[in-house]
């Protein structure tokens, strides 16, 4: 099968003015999202609906990665420091982690963190509306329409297409609006400027729901050791 790798995502990156997802499982809850990281004997889960889950180890039966996700860990005594590894899953209190061709499972009481290692983004121009950085736009053309792609590879596209969407054409309207403002006098600028001050509570939504798709697509193309660095 040939290989698309996140050096590759991390390539595409441009600038410019039902989908994949983990499984958290809390005593009969599946919870859909993206597995962010373990810290202080707690899971850190990002669900679906943007919402930033902490759970400690003891409720959580099972994590199952869509994906193996590249990780950096560090074993709460006796350890070597910070480790890379891909890991594979999380049941039973025990995490299983994958270093080359080497298989190691650790309890969660012996695991200090764990932080999900993901591609830089590339830099690039845009702002928002109230003036915070525009969130640049991965190229997935690259690898679209590579026919080798896996089930949770095309859900994974999917999900960040229907979500990076919903983020421009908010993004394009509220630009639209600020302009509207700009040229309105009296009660029209000040009612446009009360429309704004809504769309500024509604945006952190769809913010989170663009920031946990870009995890997934990145998630759904690990890392491999003979990936190619990225290309400045």
């Amino acid at each position: 099968m040939k290989h698309c790798g996140a050096w590759l995502l991390a390539a595409c990156f441009v600038a410019v003015g039902s989908g994949r997802a983990d499984t958290l499982t809390i005593g009969i809850r599946n919870i859909q999202g993206t597995f962010e990281g373990f810290s202080d004997d707690a899971f850190v889960f990002r669900s679906d609906k943007g919402e930033t889950l902490r759970e400690n180890r003891t409720n959580v039966r099972s994590l199952q990665l869509d994906a193996p996700v590249k990780v950096a860990y560090e074993m709460a005594r006796g350890g070597k420091g910070s480790q890379s590894a891909l890991l594979k899953s999380y049941k039973g209190m025990r995490f299983v982690f994958k270093d080359g061709d080497k298989e190691r499972t650790v309890f969660a009481n012996h695991v200090k963190e764990i932080r999900v290692v993901r591609p830089p983004p590339a830099g690039g121009g845009g702002r928002e509306p109230d003036g915070s950085a525009f969130i640049q736009p991965v190229d997935i053309s690259k690898v679209e329409n590579n026919p080798d792609l896996t089930a949770g590879q095309k859900a994974a596209i999917e999900r960040y297409r229907t979500a990076r969407a919903r983020y421009d054409n908010f993004f394009r309207e509220s630009s639209e609006l600020v302009a509207r403002m700009d040229r309105a006098e009296g009660a029209e600028r000040i009612r446009i400027h009360q429309e704004l001050r809504v769309r500024k509570q509604e945006e952190q939504p769809i913010i989170n729901a663009l920031q946990a798709a870009t995890t997934q697509l990145y998630n759904a193309f690990p890392p491999r050791d003979d990936d190619p660095p990225p290309t400045p």
